[in-house]
């Protein structure tokens, strides 16, 4: 993380949302919801990112604007979001 002082900005895109690149494992395009408390990934998404759908225990209740759902907890190695690079981050 960058140190106090020193800030990132992004703008939104025409719709109201900010897309930037994301490079873990492999670079893609993602949505960053700035109200979300958690990172989350569609399966399609983990396993691009190297992540084995078969080793996902699906053991944490989330709730969303959608409702109701699951999601595996994992620890991404690295994520980069455009100048912001974080470590060992749960997912």
């Amino acid at each position: 993380m960058r140190p106090a002082g020193s800030p990132l900005v992004y703008h939104a895109d025409s719709l109201g949302h900010f897309s930037l690149q994301l490079r873990q494992r492999r670079a893609g395009p993602i949505y960053v919801d700035t109200g979300a408390t958690a990172v989350s990934l569609s399966l399609a998404d983990a396993a691009a990112a190297g992540i084995d759908r078969s080793s996902l225990a699906f053991t944490v209740r989330t709730s969303t604007a959608s409702g109701q759902s699951r999601a595996a907890p994992v620890t991404l190695r690295n994520v980069s979001i455009g100048q912001i690079s974080i470590n060992d981050g749960r997912a």
